[in-house]
Order: C-alpha cells, then sequence, then structure tokens
C-alpha cells in the first residue's frame, strides 16, 4: 500500500512540474497605461518605458504603474524610446535609473527635459538633461530657445547625441574641462557657425559635425590624434581649418562636400589618406593598374573607397580568384576588399587604399558541352548544348528518346568511350566536349518465333470442352464403366443359379 502511494505521489509531483506555468523572469508583457507603453519585468517588478502613443505636450512619467493587480517600479527608459515625438516637456521621476541613446532624437519640439531632484542618476539644469554630478552633458533639448550656450565648467564629456539637432544655438562654449565628444554629438546643428574644441580631446568622432551647414570656424586641439569617419561631411559653409602635426588618422569622408574649404598644416605623412578620403576637394594621388586578360573593368569613385567593375569579354566568364596589390603587398579578401563573383563588382576598403593599385584578373573561357541523341530526339532536337557549362544544368537536360530502343547513358564516343558520369567524377569537364547516347534494342515487346510450316496453336482451344483429347478421354472412362456393370451383373447371375441347384 506505502509503495501504490508513493507511485501515485510521484506522478502527481510530475503533472504539477509540467502544467504549472513558470514565471520567473517572464518579461513578456507590455501594457500601455495613459499612452506609455512599458515593458514588464515579473521577477523584480520593474518596467521599462518602450513608447509613446499619446498626445499631450508634456508628458510626465509616473515613478509606480500597477498591471493586473500588480505594481512596478518604473526605472528605465528604452533607446530612441521618444524618437519623432512632438512634446515639448518631459519630466524625469526619482526612480529612472537608465536612460538610453537617443531617447529623445528628433523631437523637433523638446524645449524642456526635467528630473526629479530625488533621482540619484541624472539631474537637469535649465531644462538640460545631465547626469548626476554634472560631468557628463547629456541631452540639449532640439528647440530650446536661446542661441548661445555655455557647457558648465564641471562637464568632462559631451555625450552622444548630446546637442543633435539643436536648431538654434549659434554659438556654442566648450569648457577646457572636456576630454571626451561622443559619436554625432553636435550632428546637424543647422544654425552652429564656430565651435573651438578645447586641447584635451584627442578625437574628434564619427559625425560629430556632419551637416553643420553653417558652420564657418573650427579650431581643432593641438593634441587631435583622430578625426572620425564623416566628421565634417557636408560643412558647406567651413572655409578654413589647421590640421594639427599629432593627427594620426582620418576617417573615411570626414571632409567630404565641404565645397569651401581651404585646409593648412596637414601632416605629410597623411596627405594621400586625406586625399583619398575626401573626394571633393582633393585630386586622387595614386594610379590604378588593370592586368586584365579576356577582362575589362570601369574605375569609379577612387576618392571614398576605390570601386570597378570588371566584366567578362564574349565567351568568356568572370575568373573566380583575382589579385589585388598595393605597395607590392597582396591584399586578403573580406578584409581589404570583397569580389563579387556574379557582378563583378570590386571594393576595396579605404584602409587599403594607401599606394597605387595593381589588379590582376584573368577572364575563364566559356565551356560549350554538348549531347547527341545518336539517333534519338530531344522533343524535336537532335543536339543539346550548354554554353558555360555548369554542372547543374546538367538536371534541366531532358532524357533523349528512340523508338525500340532503350537508353544506356552518355559516352565520349558513338559506341565504347568512357561514361559521362565517369568524366564527372574523375577529372571533370575543363574544355568543349560532346557527348553521344548510348542505345540497346528493347526486346520486351517482341513476340516469339514460330517454325516455318507449323499453324498457329488456337489458344482458345486450351480453355474449352472441345479439345480433341479430352473428348477421347471421357468415351474411354465412359465404354470402361459400361463393361464393368455388365461383368458384375453376369457375375451375379451365375452365382445365383449355382445357388439353387
Amino acid at each position: 500500500m506505502k509503495i501504490k502511494k508513493s507511485i501515485f505521489l510521484s506522478i502527481f509531483i510530475i503533472i504539477a512540474l509540467v502544467f504549472i506555468p513558470n514565471t520567473v523572469d517572464a518579461i513578456d508583457k507590455y501594457p500601455v497605461i495613459d499612452g506609455i507603453e512599458y515593458s514588464l519585468n515579473e521577477s523584480t517588478h520593474t518596467a521599462k518605458v518602450e513608447d509613446y502613443y499619446g498626445s499631450d505636450s508634456e508628458l510626465e512619467i509616473p515613478s509606480e504603474i500597477e498591471s493586473e493587480g500588480i505594481k512596478y517600479t518604473v526605472t528605465s527608459i528604452k533607446v530612441d524610446a521618444f524618437e519623432n515625438l512632438s512634446m515639448t516637456k518631459i519630466k524625469i521621476p526619482e526612480t529612472i535609473t537608465t536612460i538610453g541613446n537617443g531617447a529623445f532624437n528628433n523631437c523637433i519640439n523638446l524645449t524642456s527635459i526635467e528630473v526629479d531632484n530625488l533621482n540619484e542618476n541624472y539631474c537637469s539644469v535649465g531644462g538640460i538633461l545631465f547626469n548626476k554630478d554634472k560631468t557628463t552633458i547629456i541631452r540639449y533639448p532640439e528647440a530650446k530657445e536661446g542661441t548661445t550656450y555655455i557647457i558648465p565648467n564641471s562637464v568632462k564629456t559631451i555625450d552622444k547625441y548630446a546637442f543633435y539637432r539643436a536648431k538654434n544655438l549659434t554659438d556654442i562654449t566648450i569648457p577646457n574641462n572636456v576630454e571626451t565628444i561622443g559619436v554625432s554629438a553636435f550632428n546637424t546643428c543647422s544654425s552652429l557657425t564656430s565651435i573651438a574644441i578645447p586641447d584635451g580631446v584627442q578625437a574628434i568622432e564619427s559625425g560629430t559635425f556632419y551637416q553643420c551647414t553653417s558652420l564657418e570656424s573650427v579650431i581643432l586641439p593641438k593634441n587631435l590624434k583622430e578625426i572620425g569617419t564623416q566628421a565634417f561631411f557636408n560643412c558647406i559653409s567651413l572655409k578654413s581649418i589647421t590640421i594639427p602635426e599629432a593627427l594620426e588618422s582620418t576617417g573615411m569622408s570626414a571632409f567630404s562636400y565641404c565645397t569651401s574649404l581651404t585646409i593648412s598644416g596637414y601632416p605629410n605623412s597623411l596627405e594621400k589618406t586625406f586625399a583619398t578620403n575626401n573626394n571633393i576637394n582633393f585630386e586622387p594621388k595614386y594610379t590604378v593598374t588593370n592586368r586584365l586578360n579576356n577582362i575589362t573593368a570601369s574605375n569609379e569613385n577612387i576618392g571614398i573607397n576605390y570601386t570597378t567593375t570588371l566584366k567578362a569579354n564574349s565567351g568568356y566568364k568572370l575568373p573566380g580568384n583575382i589579385k589585388i596589390i598595393i605597395n607590392n603587398t597582396e591584399l586578403e579578401e573580406e578584409k581589404h576588399y570583397t569580389y563579387d563573383r556574379t557582378n563583378g563588382n570590386i571594393v576595396i576598403f579605404d584602409t587599403a587604399i594607401i599606394g597605387d593599385i595593381e589588379i590582376e584578373a584573368i577572364g575563364e573561357k566559356l565551356i560549350k558541352v554538348s549531347f547527341d541523341a545518336n539517333g534519338g530526339l530531344f522533343g524535336d532536337k537532335t543536339t543539346y548544348t550548354i554554353d558555360g557549362w555548369v554542372a547543374s544544368l546538367y538536371d534541366t537536360l531532358t532524357t533523349p528518346t528512340r523508338e525500340g530502343y532503350i537508353f544506356k547513358g552518355y559516352y565520349t564516343e558513338k559506341t565504347g568511350g568512357t561514361k559521362f558520369e565517369m568524366i564527372l567524377n574523375e577529372s571533370g569537364i575543363d574544355s568543349d566536349m560532346t557527348f553521344y547516347a548510348q542505345w540497346e534494342e528493347d526486346l520486351s515487346e517482341v513476340e516469339p518465333g514460330i517454325p516455318e510450316g507449323e499453324e498457329q496453336p488456337d489458344n482458345n482451344d486450351n480453355n474449352t470442352g472441345n479439345n480433341p483429347q479430352t473428348s477421347d478421354n471421357i468415351l474411354f472412362f465412359v465404354g470402361m464403366l459400361f463393361i464393368a456393370v455388365i461383368g458384375i451383373t453376369v457375375t451375379t447371375k451365375f452365382i445365383n443359379y449355382y445357388k439353387t441347384k
């Protein structure tokens, strides 16, 4: 009895484990409360702001929400959570610990970001968002009034997108304490006319002054080592700039479309790199030598990324492999360049373009493979040809037919020779070839012959009672039965006669 109870208890526990839902770390709930969408973490009872679907001009994020009878503390704001929304003011509660990058990007009417004074991670000064100790300026509202702004001396870092699309600012003062300026920090500040970057900054990151179309004057720090990709892209009003001697690298298109720019002080060691990465104001200083066989090439966009397209001459196809050499060094595919074998496009990455370029490419002859039906037909044709042989195209070939014959396969000769499959498996096809169908006579439909002078037997007689041999057998059996009956009768009478005597 105890054993039965134990078995029953074990089964009950297994069923409970399978069917009772596991609620640990469940996060897949997205309630919308007062226009704000949240994602919920049921294990920590915290919520993240995901999006906003309301239309309020002033939005106050709550510190706590309730969903399905459970309360959640609002602790974070998702990356791009309020992007492209039209509110003018946002209030952040004390409970927020994390704000994602670009959370307020493209809020073109936003004039103020306010933070609860009790928040231990963030603060706001005049509607501008900082970290708590004001060492990082996080977000200047895009539509904030005023044309000039002086960043506080406590700031050491200007965060990513900090002044992104701050459309009213014409002048920004950066204090000497600043050491880091993040990606796209002043991107599309369309009214900004001048900027001086302190000497503590060693890198102008990608897109920092991208499309600052009114920017006329920039003072770069003397210790600057790097200018990132598209850092001053399309700064069409920028007239002059002095490059510090300490500079070690410039990213692709750092000054592209700066159509009014005159540069001075550029290090000789980077002259070619600068010319290559900025295709508007500088002529490329590299020569391109194409060592091509049965191939032609068109050269394009040497300024940003060197690009060319290989085209095969008639009767040839694009090579499987090419060789690119710069400064006597062969480049590695994928690491330094890409080659698309289907359309011939070649792109050499800007980091590899540090000298004259040599490209070697040999077009491969198109192989023609023909199949001869050898007395049969492919539908209504006697031959089938594949130009530009690829083994997979063989699968599209229709098996030929020939009346009275069975197809044996394709061979290198009309009779004998090597079978097609053997050629593929052993040596492959690397030149023009013709294969011939071979046949064997189909004997399955030919009837057995009849010796001359003999008539065809009537098969119907084999299955009816009219067979003469069968009829003779019946007469013989009846006769024997009659004789037996007479014999028995005579014998019986003879015995009875002698009994009476």
